[in-house]
């Protein structure tokens, strides 16, 4: 094909050009170009909704690449990439049947698989997550998602030293992502190797300011070690930047608990059921405040 940016007409080449340099908007336009001159063609019609799911418009990506897989069902690559914008969107059990579809059409395929693994439920399918994780790095060996979702499993399957393997993996392929520092340090956190956890916390909360779940996770460590005020430093730190985060309020309350101020600790305790009122564990510790 010709490309377009030699003759001044647009091709799917120069909007993958502009794409793969994350010039988005300029990528979507290319593509909307295509789709003026032939509004059929699917592979215009996935990539300008694959645009529209990394700039954050969902519902547009799903109808974009809704059409394109109806145009051309056998490509595997749409429907797994539709499994990621009905993921965003919380449509989680449709998600999962579209990776397995695009794992069906190419069992080579890795990214299918590692989603596919990442988004089962793991405490009702946990085996066949487990399984779906370990093809896409078979597949993959350095698919640092895979690895990620394969952490956050054996964490939450309480295998603290397999998911704390499969972190550091990860880390080693994608270092200064500060979701994979955050990840390993917390994990490091519930399996009380506080020390070693605070660097990669420390890492995580600079690399991403806006990250509110390392100054949490500092904020309980420090109140293992009875550092009260810097604990409750931490966890205001964590509040400010995410009001509604129920953990950090909880550690507010446990902050005052320990201070002596029941009164106080009991409000932060109200105040971290308000923000997630479907957590027992925030429920019981707030009715132990209270009295």
């Amino acid at each position: 094909m010709t490309d377009g940016t030699m003759t001044g007409r647009p091709s799917l080449e120069a909007g993958l050009a502009l794409h793969r340099a994350g010039r988005l908007r300029e990528a979507a336009a290319t593509y909307g170009q295509v789709l003026k001159a032939d509004n059929r063609n699917p592979d215009a019609l996935h990539l300008l909704g694959l645009v529209m799911h990394q700039l954050g418009d969902n519902r547009q990506a799903e109808s974009l690449i809704g059409v394109a897989i109806a145009l051309k069902p056998g490509a595997p690559h749409f429907r797994n990439n539709f499994g990621m914008v009905l993921r965003a969107l919380g449509q989680s059990e449709r998600a999962v049947v579209f990776f397995r579809e695009a794992a069906r059409l190419n069992p080579g395929y890795a990214d299918a698989y590692a989603n596919l693994g990442g988004l089962l439920p793991w405490q009702k399918q946990e085996d066949v997550a487990r399984r779906a994780l370990h093809r896409a790095l078979v597949l993959e060996p350095a698919h640092d998602d895979a690895w990620g979702s394969l952490g956050a499993l054996e964490r939450v399957a309480a295998n603290l030293d397999r998911g704390l393997t499969a972190h550091r993996r990860a880390l080693t392929i994608r270092p200064t992502l500060a979701i994979r520092l955050l990840n390993l340090g917390s994990t490091l956190v519930e399996a009380e190797r506080y020390d070693e956890a605070r660097g990669y916390l420390v890492r995580a909360a600079l690399l991403d300011p806006g990250m509110a779940e390392p100054w949490n996770d500092l904020g309980y460590r420090l109140l293992v070690r009875l550092q009260v005020d810097a604990a409750d430093r931490s966890f205001r730190h964590a509040v400010e930047i995410r009001p509604a985060y129920g953990s950090a309020w909880a550690g507010r309350a446990e902050a005052a608990f320990a201070s002596g101020d029941a009164d106080l600790a009991a409000r932060n305790s109200a105040r971290a059921v308000e923000a997630d009122p479907g957590n027992p564990q925030l429920r019981f510790r707030a009715g132990i405040h209270r009295l």
